[in-house]
C-alpha cells in the first residue's frame, strides 16, 4: 500500500526502505510524535510552527492524494497523523496505512476503530473516501477538544453504534444536536 502511495506531498509518511530480517518497513522519523498526544499534553509550540488552518490544509492535502490513488485510509484519526519538525514548522503527515483499503468492499475482517466508522460505512460495511471525511471530522473533534476521544459521553462500542445507527435515520438538525450532546464542546462551542 505504501508503494502504491508514493510520494506527491509531503503530508504523508515516507517509507525509506523495506527490511527483510525481523520484516519490517523503514520509515522517516517524525520527532514530535502523533498529534493526539501533541495536543493532550499541550506542547508548546506557536502558531508559526504549527497553526489550525497548517494543521487542518496539510491533512487534508494528504488524504487527497492518498484518494487520488484510489485508496481509502480507513483509520483517520489524530493518533495517526505524525508531526515532523522542518525548518522551524511542525509538518503533519498521515501515518499508519495498516487498515487502508483499495475500492468500497473489505476481503478480510479486521477490528475497526467504531468512533472513527462513519455510520453509513458501519452499516453497509463499506470502505471509501466518504469514510475518511467522517475520520476527518473525528480529527476535528479531537483537536478543538484537546486530545479527547470523539463521543466521548458515549462509554461503550454498543452505545456509538447504537448512536451512529440513529443518526443515518434523523434529520440534519437532529443528528447536528445528537453529535453535541455526545461530545464535551466545552471549549469550542
Amino acid at each position: 500500500m505504501m508503494r502504491k502511495i508514493g510520494g506527491g506531498t509531503e503530508n504523508i509518511i515516507k517509507m525509506l526502505g523495506i527490511v527483510e530480517k525481523p520484516p519490517g518497513i523503514l520509515l522517516e522519523y517524525c520527532s514530535m510524535g502523533d498529534l493526539k498526544n501533541f495536543i493532550s499534553l499541550n506542547k508548546k509550540h506557536n502558531k508559526d510552527q504549527l497553526s489550525l488552518y497548517d494543521c487542518f490544509t496539510g491533512i487534508i492535502s494528504g488524504m487527497e492524494h492518498i484518494h487520488l490513488q484510489i485508496l481509502a485510509h480507513c483509520d483517520l484519526a489524530a493518533r495517526n497523523v505524525l508531526l515532523k519538525e522542518e525548518g522551524g514548522k511542525y509538518i503533519c503527515k498521515i501515518a499508519d496505512f495498516g487498515m487502508s483499503a483499495v475500492g468500497s468492499k473489505r476481503d478480510t475482517i479486521v477490528q475497526i476503530p467504531v468512533r472513527w466508522y462513519s455510520p453509513e460505512c458501519l452499516r453497509y460495511n463499506s470502505v471509501g473516501p466518504p469514510l475518511d471525511v467522517w475520520g476527518f471530522g473525528c480529527i476535528l473533534i479531537e483537536i478543538l477538544n484537546w486530545g479527547k476521544t470523539p463521543f466521548e459521553k458515549l462509554s461503550t462500542t454498543q452505545e456509538v453504534i447504537t448512536l451512529f445507527m440513529n443518526l443515518i435515520k434523523m434529520t440534519p438538525e437532529e443528528k447536528k444536536i445528537k453529535i453535541v450532546e455526545s461530545n464535551s464542546f466545552k471549549y469550542f462551542g
